[in-house]
């Protein structure tokens, strides 16, 4: 029978593990820590009892979360320690379900079809899910990476736990030579594996020219964090600006003219269809660069009273046209749950006074002779969200995002290496307009092709590939989801049978 490690131990080594997987994630992007980290939680739960397992995994999720998400503290302390707490409870229950199965003969793929199977939940709920730091997301240059095209998050996800749960099980074997180099080599294929994967080819399409031209404008903010909510019509007048210099440079013959041109989130928080003011000025740029404008604007004209986040598309001459209105709302950033109870608590949420009302319909829109599929901030960590603008028609893909919110924390590095993963698993270029940072044009090969400086204003122009080619994961859709739930299921039956056949062969021997 397996000795077991006192909880202090096993708390100490799961916190370790929730360290390293936390700088396996932008900005330090040690990916290869991704697989160590969960390796070391894993160690630390199948060696303890069930009450110093689970607090291990509480532990060592917690350690992970309060590290990664520490871009949260700008809401609040209080926010960022609660939302930390939350997501920890997921990795707790990857903790129990480890010990349920430890006896497993084949327990390394059972546990990794947990971990991926407990980020799908935590994907999903509660109120619509938080998928930020699921652990695809920190190989965006890892050799990995590769697979998101064949099964997106789930596939990733599982490769990198099943690479972790080997090197437990190689820690635990035997002493034989053979297993023991054996199992590090297997865990060392997994994470190369991807290199195998053909990325996407630039001109495969049949609906349209292979190439556009993209503009993405960053005008910069006064001030950054929430303060940068306050700076409505500076903001504004920001982007008008760095879009007007970009039309007096393509004037001039200096830059190409593009085919159209990104406004980030909140590039306009003065609502455009209520005031003629903001309307005129962002008609005044669009005329000027002669080409849409995808503008980014909070409104109330769509479900008033309740706020809205949208993209419009802003076209020269005849001004708004389509809308998408954002689907994915922020926690804590654009609706508040338990709203009566925590305000009762504190006053900070009042700068979110009231909640945003969600959109019905995709964000497949036409912009010039593009069709782009539209995500807003934080919708790029949405997998069924992104992945329907692509399955709906989208050729490329636009991130429209407000990180001055955030400052210089890690977030928007983070978003970066998610829409780089979109990339490669869509086959999809993605533009990025970003109000202070990150600005940047990524290639369906994941590669940067150009990046604005931080908190700096500034237009990108770069020619974009647009693609028609479904990849493996957009046409298995959630079969991988399914697939991973499935063996996680077995996982858990047969620890179930297995158990009850070991107390009943040792019941009949005692009798």
């Amino acid at each position: 029978m397996r000795s077991q490690w006192p909880w202090w131990l096993a708390s100490g080594l799961a916190a370790l593990g929730g360290l390293a997987l936390a700088a396996a994630f932008a900005p330090l992007g040690w990916w290869p820590l991704a697989p160590i980290g969960i390796a070391l939680i894993t160690l630390a739960v199948r060696s303890a009892s069930l009450p110093a397992a689970l607090l291990a995994g509480f532990v060592g999720g917690l350690a992970f979360n309060l590290l990664g998400l520490r871009f949260v503290a700008v809401v609040g302390t209080d926010a960022w320690l609660v939302v930390s707490a939350i997501c920890a409870l997921w990795v707790t229950l990857y903790a129990l379900a480890v010990w349920l199965i430890r006896n497993l003969v084949w327990w390394p793929m059972a546990a990794a079809a947990l971990w991926a199977t407990i980020e799908g939940m935590q994907a999903r709920w509660p109120w619509d899910g938080f998928a930020w730091l699921q652990v695809g997301f920190s190989q965006a240059d890892a050799p990995t990476v590769g697979l998101a095209a064949l099964g997106g998050m789930p596939l990733l996800g599982f490769v990198v736990a099943l690479a972790g749960s080997l090197l437990v099980f190689w820690v635990e074997g035997s002493d034989k030579v053979g297993r023991r180099l054996v199992l590090p080599l297997a865990a060392i294929a997994l994470m190369v594996s991807g290199v195998l994967v053909p990325r996407p080819i630039m001109g495969q399409n049949d609906r349209g020219p292979a190439e556009t031209r993209a503009a993405a404008v960053q005008g910069s903010v006064p001030e950054i964090g929430f303060e940068a909510k306050e700076q409505r019509q500076e903001v504004l007048e920001n982007h008008v600006a760095v879009t007007m210099a970009l039309a007096g440079e393509v004037n001039a013959g200096r830059q190409p003219r593009p085919d159209y041109v990104v406004w980030p989130e909140n590039s306009s928080d003065v609502d455009p269809y209520l005031s003629k003011w903001a309307a005129g000025l962002i008609s005044s740029a669009v005329d000027a660069i002669g080409v849409p404008v995808l503008v980014g604007a909070v409104t109330t004209s769509i479900n008033p009273p309740a706020p809205s986040n949208v993209a419009i598309v802003w076209s020269p001459g005849t001004g708004p046209g389509e809308v998408y209105t954002k689907r994915h709302l922020l926690l804590f950033g654009e609706f508040v749950p338990f709203r009566s109870a925590l305000t009762a608590i504190t006053d900070r949420y009042d700068r979110v006074p009231m909640d945003y009302a969600p959109g019905e319909h995709n964000g497949v829109l036409q912009l010039g002779s593009a069709t782009v599929g539209d995500v807003i901030c934080y919708e790029i960590a949405d997998d069924q969200l992104v992945r329907r603008e692509v399955v709906d028609g989208a050729r490329l893909l636009t991130v429209q995002t407000n990180n001055a919110t955030f400052g210089m924390t890690s977030q928007p590095e983070q978003q970066l290496a998610m829409s780089r993963i979109r990339a490669i698993e869509h086959g999809r270029s993605v533009v990025i307009a970003a109000t202070s940072g990150v600005t940047a044009i990524v290639i369906p090969d994941g590669t940067v092709a150009a990046r604005a400086a931080p908190n700096k204003g500034e237009a990108l122009v770069a020619p974009v590939p647009m693609r028609d080619t479904l990849t493996l994961s957009d046409r298995l859709q959630d079969l991988p989801v399914v697939v991973v739930a499935l063996l996680a299921i077995l996982g858990l039956v047969f620890a179930f049978l297995t158990s009850r056949t070991s107390r009943s062969t040792r019941s009949t021997r005692t009798r």
